[in-house]
């Protein structure tokens, strides 16, 4: 790792983390220290610099004819080893993909949908990027030794998904988070319509802080716009609200329709979008509910948040039941005054 990383400029401070492993910059001594030792050309890494810097490889390019990939079910951290931009499906050619896996950047994603291939905002893997995958099969990926004439046609022209998807009336940088969630989503007007055109962009806050915000893509076998929305986050459990801006109106509305953040969820799909809806954001009661205590989100999936508040710093026990009546959980909680989560 010290040797990878020697063309740093600026490592103080600093933190690479693998899938598994991660290490610190270690002032004193000048050296990488922690569990990840070693770094690997398969697969993708995340770093977070205290300044602006770069890093700078000197070597052959892999061979793709020879280096695979092993992937399993599940989450795939990923390196992109081409020399050029390719797009998603034939870059991906050699997996068995089903209905609902996903390929995400930093920025962007895509999900499969059987006959149709990636469907999505991001349409290419570029070189020097890294990729998350979550495949439902596993398998072993080999990129394809050269690019297809097509593939480079439409990379040269601009005709890129992530182009038109990038907001232009809001921005958020996503280098100062280190989670990012997904929602695919449509908006639906009091008659049930999707209004979403290339006039319209979404925003996604927490807490008035915009998180996220993208305008909808087209997508032709479907013949629908749909929403590819890419939230970050440094916790989870924040509460995500939504806002619709109208380029040709100049105006924005409010959107019925919370999430709550959970890193690498994937909220709708292609074929069941999360809908949103015009109107003002109200909050809901749900079942569970009571004075100061908020369970969500409801119905529950991965995982269940419950919140709230407290007069002074105290210890609090949270006892969960079945509907019988039977405790199924006993949580211990260092509570402080005021909102806990």
């Amino acid at each position: 790792i010290n040797t990878a990383l020697a063309s740093l400029t600026a490592p103080q401070g600093a933190t690479i983390k693998g899938q598994s492993t991660f290490s610190q910059y270690f002032n004193g001594g000048g050296v990488w220290a922690g569990s990840l030792n070693q770094l690997s050309h398969l697969t993708m890494y995340q770093y977070r610099s205290t300044g602006l810097d770069s890093i700078i490889l000197l070597g052959n390019p892999v061979n793709l004819e020879t280096t695979t990939i092993p992937i399993v079910q599940g989450w795939n951290w990923i390196s992109y080893l081409p020399l050029q931009g390719m797009a998603v499906d034939s870059a991906l050619q050699s997996l068995v993909p089903l209905n609902g896996d996903v390929i995400k950047s930093q920025t962007t994603f895509a999900q499969y949908v059987a006959g149709a291939g990636w469907i999505g905002n991001m349409s290419f893997m570029r070189p020097t990027q890294g990729y998350l995958l979550r495949l439902s099969n596993p398998g072993t990926l080999q990129y394809p030794p050269r690019r297809l004439w097509e593939d480079e046609v439409s990379f040269r022209s601009g005709a890129d998904p992530e182009l038109m998807s990038l907001s232009e009336h809001w921005t958020v940088n996503p280098t100062q988070y280190e989670h990012t969630m997904n929602v695919i989503a449509l908006v639906r007007n009091g008659e049930g319509e999707n209004i979403l055109s290339s006039d319209t962009e979404v925003g996604v806050f927490m807490e008035g802080q915009v998180r996220g915000a993208a305008k909808p893509v087209y997508i032709e076998a479907l013949d629908a716009w749909l929403l590819f929305l890419t939230v970050y986050s440094n916790d989870e459990g924040d509460m995500l609200s939504f806002r619709l801006y109208d380029e040709s109106a100049g105006a924005e509305y409010a959107l019925n329709g919370q999430q709550v953040f959970i890193a690498n969820r994937i909220a709708g799909s292609i074929e069941q979008p999360v809908v949103l809806t015009l109107g003002e954001v109200t909050e809901v009661s749900e079942p569970g509910a009571s004075a100061g205590l908020r369970v969500f989100p409801n119905p529950a999936y991965e995982r269940v948040f419950v919140r709230f508040e407290a007069a002074e710093a105290e210890e609090v026990l949270v006892r969960v039941t079945d509907a019988l009546g039977r405790q199924v959980a006993q949580l211990k909680h260092a509570a402080h005054a005021g909102e806990n989560t």
